[in-house]
């Protein structure tokens, strides 16, 4: 952000950094300085994450279902936002789309996010066959936990050290 203040990504990634963190009146600026960019679907999309980090997740999941089928929400932030809300199979559906559709980042996604979003919910998924048979879609064969763990591993760590560096996390 300092070297592209303009950034969306980073900003998208902040939101999500400071609202997994309870940082979420944080959260909530960023989700309001984005709004000038994005679409009203995907606000909707980033108010459904502070109505879940609020502890309101069934609502936050039924807020999630009427956006399903927006065309203006990638169907990979839609399986990155089930994962993140616990909903493993809504969002191997999503993920299964955004493969269909030669998206080159969604195994990286799912991947990243999955560990980075929510410790629980990606050891509830890393060793189930839906997730490898998705995986080796990617190249990945059964050798995947370890390689994919260290990589995703670096990207947390990478991620604590940044927001440490922040004064955020202890």
């Amino acid at each position: 952000l300092v070297l592209s203040p303009n950034y969306v990504q980073a900003k998208l990634d902040m939101f999500l950094i400071y609202g997994t963190l309870g940082r979420t009146g944080e959260a909530e600026a960023i989700r309001n300085e984005l709004s000038s960019v994005f679409s009203v679907d995907l606000i909707k999309l980033l108010d459904t994450y502070l109505v879940y980090w609020g502890g309101e997740e069934e609502a936050a999941i039924a807020s999630l279902d009427k956006l399903a089928n927006s065309q203006e929400i990638p169907a990979n932030y839609k399986g990155v936002s089930y994962l993140a809300f616990g909903e493993n199979e809504k969002a191997f559906s999503f993920f299964q789309t955004a493969a269909d559709q030669d998206d080159p980042y969604v195994g990286e996604m799912m991947l990243t996010q999955a560990r980075v979003l929510s410790r629980e919910h990606w050891q509830s998924i890393k060793k189930t066959a839906k997730f490898m048979s998705f995986m080796k879609r990617f190249g990945y064969d059964d050798t995947w936990p370890a390689e994919l763990e260290n990589r995703a591993n670096s990207i947390t760590d990478f991620t604590k050290v940044t927001v440490r560096a922040k004064g955020g996390l202890e």
